[in-house]
């Protein structure tokens, strides 16, 4: 799931230790989402990786409350594609 609301608190926010700091940790989200860094998007830290149908999936991200936090949605085609890198293709 994403979450498109921005987050502006920088002091509260864990960067995931590692040679990629490309996501970061956000503590207002309880630890439970990371912020990525090139395109600004919230995505739920440990997402459900059951294979739902798009109404199903639709449900699933609207009732989520992952983070504390509602508002959660399903994620366009572009920006799933963006988690991908082109190299390990």
């Amino acid at each position: 799931s994403s979450n498109a609301e921005s987050q502006t608190s920088a002091q509260k926010e864990n960067t995931i230790p590692s040679s990629n700091s490309r996501f970061t940790v956000l503590n207002e989200f309880n630890n439970e989402a990371v912020r990525d860094n090139t395109t600004g998007l919230v995505w739920e830290l440990s997402p459900r990786l059951e294979v739902y149908d798009w109404d199903r999936a639709h449900r699933q991200c609207s009732a989520s409350t992952a983070g504390g936090r509602t508002g959660w949605r399903v994620p366009t085609v572009d920006e799933l594609s963006s988690l991908v890198d082109p190299a390990s293709m």
